[in-house]
């Protein structure tokens, strides 16, 4: 499995994953004698899927930029 998201907004961010699953494959049925039909066989069953979806963000952000730093004002400078 992998994924990524992208934000869209400060809590709104798009997801895409993708998944692959391999389903082994083996004997399916054993003869029948009193039916035509033979033993089966599966080569088994490969996956791929693909996801896209929205996800919003409830408290607080990680999408939204970073607060401005506190810089205190400089103190003035008197002279006589």
């Amino acid at each position: 499995m992998a994924g990524a998201s992208y934000c869209l907004t400060d809590r709104v961010k798009l997801d895409v994953g993708y998944r692959y699953s391999h389903i082994n494959g083996g004997k399916m049925f054993e003869y029948a004698a009193d039916s035509n039909v033979g033993p089966g066989y599966d080569r088994g069953i490969n996956v791929h899927e693909v996801r896209g979806g929205l996800r919003y963000q409830f408290g607080r952000s990680d999408c939204a930029p970073p607060p401005e730093p506190y810089v205190p004002e400089p103190e003035p400078i008197y002279t006589k």
